[in-house]
């Protein structure tokens, strides 16, 4: 199918096939760069991470099971949530497994303490969890490089 070309008329009225193509394209940049609430905290990812995947709070244990009393990392919220992921994810539905890839970008853009617990305790584990095949096509290219 041609498009027809821009002209001055139908770029005022965006009707332009350019136009319509930011329309479709811009909003889904804007909920690409950044996750649902901005990550500061162990206690964000895990309230993010049971946002996406209500099941979790079910294995949630504030890092008990890994000798802390309420004082967690973000290294333990992803060794908690690691072994279940692929349950979590192959349920999900494919607007979740983006959404969770979005987080797991961002934590890896961040830098960081947010970067290396995700990447230590989650992406450099992805294929040992089963997960690779489903996250990959959603990780930015600087997540790829921490998948194994």
């Amino acid at each position: 199918m041609k498009l027809p070309l821009a002209n001055k008329s139908t770029e005022a009225t965006g009707n332009s096939p350019v136009a319509f193509q930011r329309r479709l394209v811009r909003p889904r940049l804007i909920s690409i760069v950044m996750p649902n609430k901005e990550i500061n905290s162990p206690q964000d990812l895990v309230d993010q991470l049971i946002r996406l995947f209500p099941t979790f709070l079910q294995e949630w244990d504030e890092g008990e099971s890994f000798g802390y009393h309420g004082d967690y990392e973000f290294h333990t919220v992803f060794l908690i949530f690691g072994p279940k992921s692929y349950e979590f994810l192959k349920k999900a539905a494919p607007n979740q497994i983006r959404e969770f890839c979005i987080l797991v970008n961002h934590l890896v853009e961040k830098g960081g303490d947010f970067e290396n617990a995700v990447s230590t305790c989650f992406l450099e584990h992805a294929s040992q969890l089963g997960v690779r095949e489903i996250i990959e096509p959603f990780l930015s290219t600087e997540a790829r490089r921490e998948i194994r």
